[in-house]
């Protein structure tokens, strides 16, 4: 197991930090780019909701913790802003002004929980299941050049 903890300042050029941070860290550990691409774009949401939305002062920061074991990755994020109570029923609409970034990350991931975080403030946690695609079903292998051009 791995975990890593980065303590961010709540500026949108430390979501892009994290972002990269969390694709280093899966590519050195083989995780499948697919994977990584998504549980990046689920983190970088997570964060982006924290930046946009639990007005923390500026000299106030969240915490990010990445956890890595042989079958799920599991985020927690831990702001001390405002809290929020989610709504994560419907399925956004285009016309829709908010409210995309939660159900992405719910697409992303096998599991999103929210809780009161000590004090103010709100924990995120969101757990993706490696090698399976959300809600677990097995991904189908990738073909290789030479398997598709011989499809028939």
């Amino acid at each position: 197991m791995i975990r890593l903890t980065w303590d961010l300042p709540a500026e949108a050029e430390h979501v892009r930090l994290c972002r990269r941070l969390v694709r280093v860290t899966l590519q050195h550990l083989n995780i499948d780019d697919r994977e990584i691409a998504e549980l990046e774009l689920a983190i970088g949401e997570l964060c982006t909701n924290v930046v946009r939305h639990a007005r923390l002062s500026p000299d106030k920061s969240y915490l990010v913790q990445l956890e890595i074991r042989d079958e799920a990755a599991e985020v927690s994020i831990t702001d001390m802003g405002i809290g929020f109570t989610p709504s994560l029923t419907e399925e956004p609409t285009p016309t829709d002004s908010g409210g995309l970034g939660l159900w992405l990350v719910e697409q992303l991931t096998d599991r999103l929980e929210f809780r009161k975080a000590d004090g103010n403030g709100t924990v995120v946690r969101a757990v993706r299941r490696l090698g399976s695609s959300p809600g677990g079903t097995e991904r189908p292998r990738e073909r290789t050049p030479a398997e598709a051009a011989f499809e028939v």
